[in-house]
């Protein structure tokens, strides 16, 4: 109340959000003027420090951000960087040449009070955005951490004797009944961990949306699938990410390429949510065999054959592939070969013709 007048506050007040980007202003260019970083225009949160026989790059100043950082050109050079990072507000993750990793360390130290863990052989072990990175005969592991699971079973009042083997039951229960406030608010906070742990658990990311669409109403239905789900998320809590060293043009299905191969498999299950009848897209992205990304969205619209649908599933991911393959190159300097691998002929039909005939609608939504 201001005087005589009340206000209502619809909008959030900068705050926040301009300390974040004064933040990336500050710490960025630190790392600019201090060790030749470099930051891609596409995702600014990533940086790479350049071989020490290429070029200096020119400063630009990426649209929409109000600031002036320093990029690679867009040609790939013969000299993979010695360094590469991502940046998440006041965390870094890094890899590389550990002696350029060291002096980035002193830089930053000698101005920033900061912590540092090492990963480069077994026994060590670091954490980024609550996620365990280790590593095991020679493979890196990266698992979600163990708390999320401990307060999944809390919310749902503890779990089953005999833990369940799918991250989906066979059968939906159909029951519309409303939950009381109390269970409303568990489900909900429930589905909330469920979401953020989603892109670690790939097995159940079908179940996670499907329960995501209730979270307005929770019924009676969507909480027992919820106990299934939890069930078999908890007793698979040791399941984890596993990136081996990669074989340069080896992936799932190419093999003996040249360069770097980037597969994108896509799948959808068209009209399958029975209430709405919208189908799910479904995405993996592979570099080199090792998974980068894993995604279950339910697609916008109702598509009207499979074909449709297909096709839908495809574009997403596709848009998908080429934000990472921008980001890949970026970092490793060296081309790629990218491939869309679906299971539907008549959606590769549609994607292969020359013209697009009498299909006007898909050419100026999908074909674009």
């Amino acid at each position: 109340r201001i005087g005589s007048a009340w206000y209502v506050l619809l909008r959030c007040l900068p705050g926040q959000r301009d300390g974040s980007l004064a933040w990336y202003k500050e710490f960025s260019g630190f790392l600019q003027e201090e060790a030749r970083v470099q930051f891609s225009v596409e995702a600014p949160a990533l940086f790479r420090i350049p071989h020490a026989d290429e070029p200096q790059p020119q400063a630009v100043t990426i649209p929409g951000h109000s600031t002036t950082v320093t990029v690679a050109d867009q040609g790939l050079t013969q000299h993979p960087p010695d360094a590469g990072g991502l940046i998440h507000v006041d965390d870094v993750l890094t890899a590389g040449e550990i002696s350029v990793l060291e002096g980035l360390e002193s830089k930053v130290r000698a101005r920033y009070k900061i912590t540092v863990q090492w990963l480069t052989c077994e026994g060590e072990e670091l954490v980024f955005l609550k996620r365990r990175h280790f590593i095991v005969e020679g493979r890196l592991l990266i698992e979600p951490h163990q708390r999320h699971f401990g307060k999944l079973a809390e919310l749902i009042g503890g779990l089953p004797r005999s833990p369940k083997r799918s991250p989906m039951p066979s059968t939906v229960d159909p029951s519309e009944a409303p939950l009381g406030d109390d269970k409303a608010g568990r489900f909900r906070s429930a589905v909330g961990v469920l979401l953020y742990l989603q892109p670690d658990l790939v097995a159940a990311q079908y179940g996670i949306r499907h329960l995501s669409t209730f979270m307005a109403t929770p019924t009676e239905g969507a909480w027992k699938t919820l106990k299934h789900v939890v069930s078999y998320v908890c007793s698979t809590s040791d399941h984890c990410v596993c990136l081996d060293i990669p074989v340069r043009g080896s992936g799932q299905i190419k093999q003996h390429l040249p360069c770097d191969v980037m597969e994108i498999m896509t799948d959808a299950d068209w009209s399958g949510d029975s209430r709405t009848r919208k189908s799910v897209s479904s995405c993996q992205v592979f570099i080199n065999g090792h998974l980068l990304l894993s995604t279950s969205r339910t697609q916008k619209a109702i598509s009207l054959s499979s074909c449709e649908s297909e096709l839908n599933a495809s574009e997403a991911a596709v848009i998908e592939g080429i934000l990472l393959r921008t980001a890949h190159e970026f970092l490793h300097r060296l081309p790629s070969a990218t491939c869309l691998l679906g299971d539907s002929a008549a959606a590769r039909g549609v994607m292969q013709r020359s013209g697009v005939g009498k299909v006007r609608h898909i050419s100026g939504k999908l074909l674009w």
